[in-house]
């Protein structure tokens, strides 16, 4: 243990804190940097403000570039690792494994190539017990002395491990969701009932045998649908309308691809969202080609002939059940699916215990149903036999008896889990999208040049006035409440779009349907074409953007008003700076003329008052004797006042002598004043047996002889109301902090200030005193307890105003008195 450290010189390592304590505790005398008592002043405030410090912070000082941190960064270093070891050692021995990478950092700034910064920077480091690959954010620069030499190196970092691992995880995991979609050859779809608009991916058209490039309509896929089919998917898709059914569309059914001639069977499936008044807006989905799935299960529904080699070649899990429903067989893949090792570990088990209790009794129905003949198709969750989740797309359906003449249940299931998460992120996706369109206030519509009919979103239809169940609007049903002056521009730039292919954008003003409002509309859109470049529709948004323009008009208006308001104003002003002009030179003749007259009055009072003590100190010398008892008393009351009056006449010329013309602001070191001030008062200081503390003094700008005063009047105020019962102690302290950080609502939060607290252990003052003593000839005690005229914290205060700075005051009666000075540290 360091036994210096009861030296107030070293408060600065009096902070709270595991590394403050380490620091302590420390040898330092067996370093470069030696006892902690002979360390330089900045060594002593760089580690002082690392210690205070809640961000991480790293200290390299000296030629050894001996290590010093705080708590902040103490995580960084993990467990097992370089914590306290590295802690005053050498920087090349407690970094070897990154001393090449950090090196030429500290070789930049130390050599005044100025501060570095890196972000997400990969350096590997030693912690929890092994090389750990570690990200970081930081910056090294310079810790000088006062002659500007480089000390040592601050390093301000921050670990951004985390961040860069989460970065890499979404980036893996958006390309996940592409490769899902992808890898289980899903088309995507989506429709707006409202609209009619649908929209697909590529893989959706190339199984309904579409071509690539060419937008799918409804029709088109409907026509594709084999005849047998159509009133079941028709009746599937109504159903999925009704907001009882909950939305959803799950159907399997057969098509004839136009382009091959061959019959494939997609399994459909899809949500349906609904509006706050349960009106379908959107059919989001997937389509899904299983023909080879169900040819797969028809072939176990029918035939009697198959064997293990077939249901080996699988690549689904396939298995066979018994007229109990325990699992007799399992093909290698779907051993190899459900990650079983061997398949005697599930043979004979219920083949519902194996999806858990949320599906168990589901699939147990299902079975027994499959018994009866009814063949059965559904989705559900099951872990595999080690515990990883897994979506799985089941066909389930009875087959011939075995040769035992027993009743046998075959089971085909395909992992979805791909693409469950991808259907999830579609749906998601497509939910996301309508919401921010909705928000936003956007109305979505789409224009069949064909048929020029118009299928327009509920807030489209709300914004133009018509009622949001209206249907069967068309071109003219637009442009029919189109204001007839903006008419022509809308559809001179619906036709220029046309012809060059490119965006339609125009504002227009419409007579809204319902209720005749004039309001001001921005629309925007583009056309698709076909292969020969026919439009075959425009699709866009509107937007009212009433609000807008008429804010525009409005402030088009005042600035106008405001223009002309500027230009008189400006007369005006000319007018006044000329007034000023004159006003402020009499105003410096009557300034002049008042220091005349301050300095004759004080010249002119002091003369006869010097002559009335004289007189009065030679009569009571000489004529002490023939003077009676009462004559005697009086002389002294008269003594007495007349020093008061001089006393009163000196503390108003310096009170008038505090003003900031003419004065120099100058960088001073208060230690200096203060030591100046005690040596004027030395006797005083002497005969109270009084100590003055100010080890913690900042330099600071200000106007040297102002200061003077403040301390001279200061310490005097404290001498003065000392206690007879303790031998009276002055603590003079300082620090620089920004106004967020200190206690003082006054203080602009931004600005840097220089802290001074001063602090006595005199008679101290009642806490509803600390605004008064500052009032000028305000006294708490008679002349006949403490002499003086209340001019002494008065003074104090206007030289603190002059130097833009605060002052406050509090007291405990019979403790002492604190002042707390506030002073912005800017001004050069």
């Amino acid at each position: 243990m360091n036994s210096n450290l009861d030296n107030a010189s070293n408060e600065f390592l009096m902070v709270q804190g595991e590394m403050a304590k380490l620091i302590r505790e420390y040898d330092w005398t067996k370093t470069a940097v030696g006892s902690i008592d002979n360390w330089e002043l900045s060594l002593r405030t760089t580690v002082g403000i690392v210690l205070n410090s809640k961000f991480p912070k790293f200290l390299f000082w000296g030629d050894d570039l001996i290590c010093f941190y705080n708590d902040a960064y103490r995580p960084s270093l993990g467990q097992d690792g370089k914590h306290p070891s590295i802690l005053g050692m050498r920087g090349e021995e407690a970094w070897t494994e990154i001393w090449d990478i950090i090196k030429p950092f500290i070789d930049q700034v130390s050599n005044g190539g100025g501060s570095t910064w890196s972000e997400n920077q990969l350096i590997p480091i030693f912690r929890n017990g092994q090389i750990e690959d570690v990200y970081w954010t930081f910056s090294y620069s310079a810790v000088t002395n006062d002659k500007g030499k480089v000390n040592g190196i601050l390093v301000t970092c921050f670990e951004t491990t985390d961040k860069v691992n989460a970065l890499r995880e979404l980036e893996d995991s958006n390309s996940q969701l592409e490769f899902a979609i992808e890898a289980a050859e899903l088309g995507t779809f989506d429709f707006n009932p409202v609209s009619g608009l649908f929209r697909s991916n590529n893989r959706l058209k190339e199984i309904f045998g579409l071509p690539q490039k060419e937008n799918l309509d409804l029709k088109q896929g409907l026509q594709v649908i084999v005849e047998k089919d159509v009133d079941r998917v028709m009746t599937a898709f109504q159903k999925s309308m009704e907001y009882a059914s909950g939305g959803k569309y799950d159907i399997q059914y057969t098509i004839l691809n136009p382009l091959t001639s061959n019959e494939h069977i997609v399994h459909a499936k899809g949500l349906v969202s609904f509006d706050d008044k349960k009106n379908p807006y959107k059919l989001t989905g997937t389509v899904q080609d299983i023909t080879q799935q169900a040819i797969a299960q028809t072939s176990i529904e029918t035939s009697e002939k198959f064997n293990r080699t077939v249901l080996e070649s699988s690549p689904d899990c396939l298995k066979v059940i018994d007229s109990e429903g325990r699992v007799q067989f399992m093909n290698e893949n779907g051993c190899q699916l459900m990650e079983i090792d061997d398949f005697n570990q599930i043979k004979n088990q219920y083949w519902w215990e194996m999806w858990g209790e949320d599906n168990k009794d589901k699939i147990k129905q299902i079975f027994k149903e499959s018994l009866n003949g009814n063949a059965a198709h559904f989705n559900a969750y099951c872990p595999t036999l080690k515990g990883t989740g897994k979506w799985w797309d089941v066909v389930i359906s009875a087959a011939n008896t075995n040769k035992e003449g027993q009743q046998q249940v075959i089971a085909v299931s395909r992992d979805i889990t791909e693409q469950k998460k991808a259907e999830e992120q579609i749906l998601k996706t497509a939910t996301h999208l309508q919401l921010a369109t909705d928000s936003a206030n956007v109305g979505t519509w789409s224009f069949d040049v064909k048929t020029e009919k118009l299928d327009w979103s509920a807030l489209h239809k709300k914004m133009w006035g018509y009622d949001e169940n209206t249907e069967d609007l068309v071109y003219s049903d637009w442009h029919s409440i189109i204001i007839a002056e903006d008419l022509e521009k809308a559809f001179k730039m619906i036709e220029q779009a046309r012809i060059n292919h490119s965006l339609y954008e125009v504002e227009y003003r419409i007579k809204r349907f319902n209720d005749g409002a004039i309001r001001w509309m921005k629309s925007e859109g583009k056309y698709l074409y076909d292969d020969n470049g026919n439009a075959l529709t425009l699709n866009g948004i509107s937007i009212d953007i009433t609000e807008q323009k008429n804010f525009t008009t409005q402030l088009e208006l005042k600035v106008r008003e405001r223009t002309e308001e500027l230009a008189y104003k400006t007369l005006e002003l000319e007018k006044a700076n000329k007034t000023l002009e004159l006003t402020n030179e009499n105003l410096n003749k009557m300034n002049k003329e008042l220091q005349s007259f301050a300095y004759i009055s004080s010249h002119d009072l002091q003369e006869p008052l010097r002559k009335i003590q004289i007189f009065a100190s030679r009569l009571t010398e000489t004529e002490k004797d023939n003077l009676s008892e009462n004559g005697n008393y009086l002389f002294k009351r008269m003594q007495a006042a007349a020093e008061r009056m001089q006393s009163l006449i000196d503390d108003l010329l310096a009170y008038s002598r505090t003003h900031n013309s003419e004065q120099d602001y100058q960088k001073t070191n208060l230690n200096e004043v203060i030591e100046q001030v005690s040596g004027d008062l030395y006797e005083e200081i002497e005969q109270q047996n009084a100590t003055i503390d100010n080890h913690k003094i900042c330099e600071i700008n200000v106007i040297p002889f102002q200061f003077q005063q403040l301390f001279y009047n200061l310490i005097s105020n404290s001498l003065k109301f000392s206690s007879p019962k303790r031998p009276l102690k002055i603590t003079i302290n300082a620090e620089n902090k920004i106004g967020s950080e200190l206690n003082e609502s006054t203080l602009v939060p931004s600005v840097t200030y220089c802290h001074i607290t001063y602090t006595d252990n005199g008679i101290g003052f009642e806490p509803q005193y600390s605004e008064r003593i500052f009032e000028l000839f305000k006294r708490l005690h008679p002349n006949s307890e403490y002499k003086g005229t209340g001019i002494g914290l008065a003074i104090v205060k206007k030289i603190i105003e002059n130097h833009n700075g605060t002052i406050t005051a509090k007291g405990e009666l019979g403790k002492g008195a604190t002042f707390n000075i506030y002073l912005p540290v800017t001004k050069e």
